[in-house]
């Protein structure tokens, strides 16, 4: 039998689902074209693999569904834009 206390011990600590935080992340995006890294790991109270795998979430939902958008990071800057082709 699985032991799933460790999981839902973390989880009690999780500020947000991840579905409210990909909502979040998908709206700063679509309403301000910019999102920097630092202030959604402050605000979403995430470390920065869980915030890579966000985007990844993001980019792969923009493949599918929205081709007119590309997600494109900006290393010098430590930001990501919403770029429309």
């Amino acid at each position: 039998m699985p032991n799933f206390s460790s999981h839902f011990l973390y989880l009690n600590f999780m500020k947000y689902t991840k579905s409210q935080a990909l909502m979040y992340l998908i709206i700063e995006l679509f309403e301000h074209k910019i999102l920097y890294k630092s202030d959604c790991l402050d605000v979403l109270e995430i470390d920065d693999n869980r915030f890579h795998h966000y985007m990844q979430d993001i980019r792969a939902f923009l493949t599918n569904f929205n081709k007119r958008y590309e997600l494109k990071y900006i290393k010098q800057y430590d930001r990501y834009e919403l770029i429309e082709e």
